[in-house]
């Protein structure tokens, strides 16, 4: 393998390629028009589902579970 041949990186290696500035400002703009239509339509939203109230003592028993379990 030849050094200029290590050194370059070919088009089928590279993963992700970094945008410049207004690129990036332009796709965020276009991620947060999208989802702005999501939450237009937040008048759908069925609240028929009640969600359960846990205890405070089932609450610190799960988190002094998590901590055995990580330590």
């Amino acid at each position: 393998m030849e050094v200029k041949e290590f050194l370059t990186i070919s088009e089928e290696d590279i993963i992700y390629e970094v945008l410049e500035d207004d690129q990036i400002i332009t796709e965020l703009v276009d991620i947060f028009k999208s989802n702005r239509d999501g939450i237009e339509n937040l008048d759908n939203i069925d609240d028929s589902i009640e969600v359960p109230t846990v205890s405070i003592k089932v609450t610190l028993k799960s988190l002094e579970n998590i901590h055995t379990f990580l330590f």
